[in-house]
């Protein structure tokens, strides 16, 4: 699973370039919905995963509560992450065996 993925590279090329190489070496997913992400760069993520055949998860960056306007289950306060990404992983895993 390939996390934070604005916090690797905010260059698009450059960002693509690591996917291939990854999920050539085996990636399996891409958090999508995480903290540094807007709703337009979580699109973008989607569909470079959803091209790979790869997983979308998502991520709060949930580390307590302490100064910080994200909640446990949310992305930048507000934005949820589906519970189709859950099922995603499930999906995953019982293909594994």
């Amino acid at each position: 699973m390939l996390a934070h993925p604005p916090f690797i590279t905010s260059d698009r090329r450059v960002f693509i370039e690591l996917l291939d190489q990854f999920t050539l070496l085996g990636l399996d997913g891409v958090e999508a919905y995480n903290s540094g992400a807007g709703n337009d760069d979580i699109d973008w993520y989607i569909t470079q995963a959803r091209r790979r055949d790869l997983i979308v998860t998502g991520g709060s960056d949930f580390h307590g509560i302490e100064g910080g306007d994200i909640v446990l289950g949310g992305v930048r306060g507000n934005l949820k992450i589906p519970y189709a990404c859950l099922e995603e992983i499930r999906k995953a895993l019982e293909k594994r065996g």
